[in-house]
């Protein structure tokens, strides 16, 4: 598949906001190492917006906390609030599962 320059800006630009490889990689239908070389410039380096080194982790808010545990309470999946939040497994079940 053959990402568009504003497809290759968005990804860069998401990554860099803290979402994750593999929820970026499942929204525009490519693989995991296609989303890291996008964002490190390996591949469409012509597209302006590499990062120069990965984002640090994202610590989660006590609001977000409160948001992913009404998401979850209010019937939605682990899959479901870790798309919707951007995050790993491990965090949501450490924040938002009961």
């Amino acid at each position: 598949m053959t990402l568009t320059p504003k497809q290759v800006h968005e990804i860069r630009e998401r990554r860099a906001s803290g979402d994750l490889v593999k929820v970026l990689a499942h929204d525009f239908g490519v693989s995991h190492s296609t989303i890291s070389d996008v964002t490190y410039g390996r591949t469409y380096s012509y597209v302006h917006g590499a990062l120069p080194k990965p984002p640090g982790p994202r610590p989660v808010t006590p609001e977000e906390a409160a948001q992913m545990r009404g998401f979850i309470a209010s019937g939605g999946s682990t899959a479901e609030c870790m798309h919707k939040f951007g995050r790993m497994r491990e965090t949501v079940l450490k924040h938002a599962v009961p």
